[in-house]
């Protein structure tokens, strides 16, 4: 039985249609998995990160105290969108969220994520 949810679109294929709109049209419409060396690898470090991050004592340097939640899933039901958040950090002044990047360069999707 299928999950209503299975229809909604991942948030992370508006970032890959940014960078290349035949990303998610093989995906999505030609049912045709785009792995490659290069994505693999992403996913690795993304798990090590993660890792790393989760043994640190404080997440980020200007944030020294809070509750940390981890690949906190996201669900919008009216825009059938669906996605995860890698680290949300819980403060008395605020939550902030921590999308781990593997890039030395800020290509600004994150914006079109967040939004």
């Amino acid at each position: 039985m299928l999950n209503p949810t299975d229809y909604y679109l991942r948030i992370n294929e508006i970032k890959n249609y940014l960078y290349c709109p035949r990303i998610p049209f093989y995906t999505l419409c030609m049912s045709m998995d785009r792995e490659t060396a290069l994505s693999r690898a992403g996913i690795e470090s993304e798990k090590a990160t993660k890792q790393k991050m989760k043994r640190r004592k404080h997440a980020l340097h200007a944030i020294h105290e809070g509750l940390r939640h981890f690949d906190v899933p996201v669900v919008l039901d009216d825009y059938a969108l669906i996605g995860q958040i890698d680290e949300i950090i819980e403060t008395d002044k605020g939550c902030y969220i921590v999308d781990y990047k593997d890039t030395d360069q800020d290509y600004g999707y994150w914006k079109i994520q967040l939004y």
